[in-house]
């Protein structure tokens, strides 16, 4: 070691490495006494023991690694590593006919929750692919032979002309029928894969669960999206905020209830938004037809550029709205929660959730479902990038919850395809 006083850097009695020539200066220099362990500072190096609190003060929140945020997620997983994992269980899963994607999907989750922490301390994922495999069972049974039967009908005897009404009126019956509980049942199984996560879910060693019946979520679900329909979508801000409302303000982490009072009302400004000018690029679609058609014009140029608008256009304008929609409720949902003493911000605006969901479809649609793993570990970062936790959690008061959770997997949204991972 070069330049400085040696004699502040070696303990006393003993000698330094390199030796001064006599007479040098810098031996006269004064060496300030130590401090009084009184009067050490936290950070001096001689200070051993961290600094204790005054008495009467409350605990200082316990410590977490070092070099970990506080305000956010930290997603370090890696690409390649879950695409050797996802590649592993398509060969298992078309060797076993499909079976071992309840393993393959279970291993996806608990690499992806692995590689997820919060202040240091990574999440665990505790379901098993035996869990999912039995609920996808019960599932199928209950709900396989209708649909199944309602398939063989219309395949070994389709409707003919000439066939009775009392046929007819049975099969548009039928298909209003599963209809309906196609439409009744994802969204049971929205709030059943949902609980079933998070109760598979592990913090520090404390579980999540939500309380709460599948079966009302389901009757609200179903309720409010005909809401929707009769009032061309314009309770679609009130509806969403019911239904996240009643998903967060059941959910608990360990003993700490999740808090969420999201409010409508700031959302009707970007939807009226979306709304207005997706109603205005089908107006305008509208005008250019039926000028075509005034005009006598019936080539196939004029029909090319009316369909390029309805196919093209009309999408794209919906799509770029209604992305600026998504990135407000995400914001006002995050805004609206409060877990404890954690509060929470989502800072994406419309732009970045347009782009993570364009790009995201496309990753996977040009890879033909390939680079589906790019897209599962691009989902996590987004949340990690733009997600904000503040404030202090009490580990003093945080318990264990004596809720388990579900037996099974989410059986339903297996079977009715509800979700990815």
């Amino acid at each position: 070691m070069m330049g400085g006083d040696e004699r502040t850097r070696f303990p006393p009695g003993q000698e330094p490495i390199v030796r001064r020539r006599p007479g040098d200066l810098r031996d006269q220099v004064q060496v300030a006494p130590p401090l009084p362990s009184t009067a050490r500072k936290p950070w001096s190096r001689e200070a051993t023991e961290p600094p204790q609190p005054p008495s009467g003060a409350p605990p200082r929140p316990e410590t977490y690694s070092a070099g970990a945020p506080r305000d956010r997620l930290v997603e370090d997983g890696r690409f390649g590593e879950l695409f050797v994992l996802f590649i592993i269980n398509v060969l298992l899963g078309i060797i076993t006919l499909g079976i071992y994607r309840f393993w393959g999907k279970t291993r996806i989750r608990k690499y992806i929750w692995s590689r997820s922490s919060f202040r240091g301390e990574r999440f665990e994922y505790s379901g098993t692919g035996k869990e999912l495999f039995v609920g996808f069972l019960i599932a199928f049974l209950f709900f396989g032979p209708p649909f199944i039967g309602f398939y063989l009908w219309l395949y070994f005897d389709p409707p003919r002309q000439g066939d009775d009404a009392g046929k007819l009126v049975g099969l548009v019956l039928g298909v209003v029928a599963i209809l309906v509980l196609t439409f009744y049942f994802i969204h049971v199984a929205t709030f059943a894969a949902y609980r079933y996560r998070v109760s598979r879910t592990i913090w520090r060693g404390i579980r999540g669960s939500v309380s709460g019946s599948a079966w009302t979520y389901g009757f609200l679900g179903f309720g409010l999206g005909w809401l929707n329909g009769l009032s061309l979508y314009w309770t679609k801000p009130w509806a969403d905020s019911v239904l996240i409302n009643y998903r967060l303000s059941r959910t608990t982490i360990g003993s700490e209830p999740l808090a969420s009072k999201l409010d409508a009302g700031p959302l009707y400004g970007p939807f009226a938004l979306a709304w207005v000018l997706t109603a205005v690029t089908l107006v305008a679609i509208g005008a250019v037809s039926a000028a075509f058609e005034i005009a006598g014009n019936k080539s196939i140029g004029a029909l090319v550029i009316v369909l390029l608008l309805a196919y093209f256009v009309l999408p794209a304008v919906f799509l770029i709205t209604i992305n600026f929609y998504r990135a407000a409720l995400l914001r006002r949902t995050a805004a609206a929660s409060q877990l404890g003493g954690l509060s929470f911000r989502f800072e994406a605006g419309g732009w970045a959730v347009l782009w993570f969901s364009v790009s995201n479809f496309l990753i996977v649609l040009l890879s033909v479902g390939l680079l589906l793993p790019l897209a599962i570990l691009r989902y996590a970062r987004f949340i990690a990038r733009y997600l904000r936790i503040e404030g202090e959690v009490d580990y003093a008061k945080l318990r264990q919850t004596s809720d388990r959770g579900p037996r099974f997997g989410e059986g339903i949204a297996e079977f009715f395809g509800v979700g990815i991972v």
